[in-house]
């Protein structure tokens, strides 16, 4: 996992109106929190906060870091104990996964005892507060084109052959190389081409932090001859025309010496790079959408050799996949409404082979509650609907394309979970498509299920580079990920770590390209969340009157 892309979070918990387990004063509570993996092994503490004392609504200022990998149902645990330091009784618990809090920012959840399926009608013991905040490094860009005037020339039968190296100065105080530019061949007035670097890199967010900027002249036949080199910071580099002495340390005793060239900044321009979690922050929204494949070659499900075959024990493959990429998309969809629909098959309400029909058959309403709702919903669908074929993509990418468009930009991202068991029969068609859906808020996941010949999903995924069509035209970003369920073992954790991998970053490469600006919320602080009052609770109601607001 350590080989992933992750996001580094913190999380800051309270407590509310939590249950007072001490005779002579209030509880000493102290948080700690586990986390377990998808295979249920023994849960290891990853953080516990401090220890405050007689405090029944603590606002614990010990943050919990941890990575957050949003492919990956990281299953957090935090437990409550009143602690005299040496022993702990238990006051609440609460079971939650890490991307739950990124998608919901803030999340006020009930505590409950020691049990861990509590019942409906137990009374909580308390709340807890959580919320998950990203550790803020500078994602800012810094867009660069430099040149130079009148270096020195270092060739003897030539002029030089000039390029840049760019450090920044370590905290130890040693010089560090960020950036390189290509070699201008036989120039004394180069002029690089433009690039981009982010601040982080170059400077680690400090505009102020020290960097040296070289200027050295290519040679074929020996090595490199240093120019000269200036020392200067981002925020020198920032300014309009900025112009500084290239100076050879060799050179700078002589008299009359002035410099071995000028170098000038042509344009720069500094632009912030919104991150994944600054965009849900923001309030932009996941959507799933579900497609299954009905073709003939799946086989009959009642029988035991088929991808749709129902079993009273084990799972299909295509069930395990719906709950594999369902359950982790789940955190960061508000609604938990799901457009589903199959292809491939002859639905008995339509009377004739459909490649984009509403698996709950109604049209006007496709939409279908939770991931479980999902699975019902296919398992009602498989005797109503004859396989048949062939195996279209065009009508159900059409659908999810139509769908995308719709909404306002920057609101809604969404992502069309496609199975299916076999060889794709509009390739062409298909691959125009995905090219056009590279300009829409889309990400297409293909899950390839059985034993079939996957070599055109794999076309579509296009690892090389970005997809062209038959035309010739490219995508504008990589929105296909496809995998082989069987490549996994059939172990849906695996599959969902792969196949949602690449999508945070498929989501920030739209929005950059759109240009949208995430309006972060301000967060209220913790501590003044559900105000609790500082008078002593009033006695209770007497028998049959109303209960108050607190209690209802």
């Amino acid at each position: 996992m350590d080989q992933k892309l992750s996001t580094r979070v913190q999380l800051f918990i309270s407590g509310r109106n939590l249950k007072d387990l001490d005779v002579w004063s209030k509880s000493d509570p102290i948080c700690i929190v586990s986390m377990h993996d998808s295979n249920n092994s023994s849960p290891i503490e990853v953080g516990r906060t401090e220890l405050i004392q007689n405090n029944l609504n603590p606002n614990w200022t010990t943050s919990i870091p941890l990575d957050y990998y949003f492919e990956v149902q990281q299953h957090l645990t935090f437990t409550i104990y009143d602690s005299d330091g040496s022993s702990y009784e238990h006051i609440g618990s609460f079971e939650t996964t890490l991307g739950y809090l990124v998608g919901k920012g803030t999340a006020v959840e009930d505590l409950h005892g020691k049990h861990k399926h509590h019942h409906r009608n137990e009374k909580p013991t308390g709340k807890i507060i959580i919320r998950a905040e990203e550790v803020k490094f500078s994602r800012d860009v810094v867009f660069f084109q430099f040149c130079a005037h009148h270096v020195d020339k270092m060739d003897t039968f030539g002029k030089s052959d000039p390029y840049l190296h760019i450090y920044r100065m370590r905290d130890d105080g040693q010089w560090i190389k960020v950036y390189s530019t290509e070699v201008i061949k036989k120039t004394l007035d180069p002029i690089w081409k433009p690039f981009e670097i982010s601040s982080e890199k170059l400077c680690a967010g400090d505009e102020n932090k020290p960097l040296r900027i070289e200027c050295w002249d290519w040679d074929s036949n020996s090595s490199d001859d240093l120019i000269g080199q200036c020392n200067t910071t981002l925020a020198d580099l920032l300014q309009p025309h900025f112009q500084i002495d290239i100076i050879n340390p060799k050179k700078q005793a002589k008299k009359k010496y002035k410099n071995s060239g000028v170098l000038e900044v042509l344009q720069v321009a500094k632009k912030k790079v919104y991150s994944f979690i600054d965009y849900l922050r923001g309030g932009t929204q996941f959507t799933m959408m579900v497609a299954i494949d009905f073709t003939g070659s799946n086989g009959d499900y009642t029988m035991p050799n088929s991808l749709h075959y129902l079993s009273n024990t084990n799972q299909n493959e295509y069930e395990r996949a719906i709950w594999a990429v369902g359950s982790i998309l789940d955190n960061y969809d508000m609604s938990k409404m799901y457009p589903v629909f199959g292809f491939g098959g002859k639905p008995e309400w339509i009377g004739h082979v459909d490649h984009c029909f509403p698996l709950n058959g109604n049209p006007q309403n496709p939409f279908i509650l939770s991931v479980q709702g999902i699975v019902q919903a296919y398992h009602q669908a498989l005797p109503r609907v004859q396989l048949s074929g062939p195996t279209l993509f065009q009508h159900v990418i059409r659908n999810a394309m139509n769908i995308a468009q719709m909404t306002p930009p920057g609101q809604f991202y969404h992502v069309l979970l496609l199975m299916t068991d076999g060889e794709i029969h509009d390739m062409d068609i298909t691959l125009s498509l995905v090219v056009q859906a590279s300009a829409l808020p889309l990400s297409i996941i293909i899950v390839g299920l059985g034993n079939e010949d996957f070599r055109n999903m794999e076309i579509l995924d296009s690892d090389t580079g970005l997809l062209r069509d038959r035309e010739g035209r490219q995508a504008s970003r990589d929105i296909v990920q496809f995998v082989p369920f069987r490549k996994y073992g059939g172990n849906p954790h695996l599959l969902a770590q792969e196949v949602l991998a690449e999508i945070p970053k498929q989501i920030t490469d739209y929005m950059q390209r759109i240009g949208h600006v995430p309006i972060l919320p301000e967060e209220m602080p913790l501590e003044m969340m559900m105000p609790i009052s500082s008078t002593p609770p009033p006695p209770p109601p007497p028998e049959g009157s109303a209960p108050s607001i607190e209690e209802s």
